[in-house]
């Protein structure tokens, strides 16, 4: 369990030409968290973000305190390239932004996420998404994974996946996505 840039209710900048590399199982590229009531900060990859073994995120954003309330809010903002390597089994995922209730999730446009098998490139559990920019994953993988909150698939974004039940979008607990784009593709078998 180890982390490459952890902030407590701080802004964190990860430049443009650095790199960072998750490459063990249960390790995570950059951890947002929030302690005190009322925080907003901001986690901005400008950077490269590697991540290569199962129960990995490259970026990990949490407004929860101990209760499982939403204290605050943070904004992640991808700009550059985050990459997962293939995952032992859908359920050990990697993934490559992961955010709670409270974090808005911006892949902006320019940036890329791009991985392997049994990964998933954006997970939401009751936050918002706005996808701007190119998913690339490999099998039984997930593009964008709403539990609970909003997202929108914007007009020129795209997202293809490979086979083997892999899923461009998929929402449960009441998440609504709502896709504009026309760049959505999945392989054999798959959603």
């Amino acid at each position: 369990n180890s982390t490459g840039l952890m902030g407590e209710d701080s802004n964190i900048l990860n430049y443009s030409g650095s790199t960072i590399t998750a490459g063990t199982a249960e390790t995570t590229g950059i951890y947002s968290f929030l302690k005190s009531s009322g925080a907003s900060v901001d986690v901005i990859n400008n950077g490269t973000i590697d991540v290569s073994a199962d129960n990995s995120a490259g970026i990990f954003a949490s407004t929860l305190d101990n209760s499982g309330a939403s204290i605050g809010t943070t904004l992640v903002q991808n700009n550059n390239n985050i990459t997962l390597g293939s995952a032992s089994e859908i359920n050990s995922a990697a993934i490559g932004i992961y955010g709670t209730k409270g974090v808005h999730i911006l892949n902006e446009t320019g940036s890329r996420i791009a991985g392997g098998d049994n990964v998933v490139a954006i997970y939401s559990r009751d936050g918002t998404v706005a996808h701007n920019s190119t998913i690339n994953l490999g099998d039984s993988s997930v593009g964008i994974y709403m539990n609970g909150g909003n997202a929108e698939i914007n007009n020129g974004s795209s997202i293809s996946t490979g086979g083997n039940g892999a899923v461009a979008f998929y929402a449960n607990s009441g998440g609504v996505i709502t896709n504009y784009s026309s760049n959505i593709s999945t392989g054999s078998d798959s959603i």
